[in-house]
């Protein structure tokens, strides 16, 4: 039958629920250290680098630049001529 003294059956095993208090503290902290360390390690970590392109010459830009419209035909020429003058001199 209940007498009002409702804690008495917990009175011998107090360390025991210190022990458990302690545990999961140190569970949450373990938990949020682990996901704040995350992003770090993500960052560290290398990711797949696209294939790199063949690298392009002075001239193959210059054509381009021809294709797309940015330059006329003559002032293809000009530059053309210089960019061979500058390699060879």
């Amino acid at each position: 039958m209940h007498n009002g003294d409702w804690h008495e059956g917990w009175s011998g095993s107090w360390w025991l629920m210190t022990i458990m208090m302690v545990l999961l503290v140190v569970a949450v902290v373990a938990v949020v250290i682990a996901l704040m360390r995350r992003p770090e390690q993500l960052a560290t970590t290398p990711r797949a680098q696209p294939p790199s392109q063949p690298s392009r010459t002075a001239e193959d830009i210059l054509a381009e630049r021809l294709a797309r419209g940015e330059i006329e035909p003559q002032d293809f020429r000009e530059r053309l001529q210089a960019l061979r003058e500058i390699r060879s001199g």
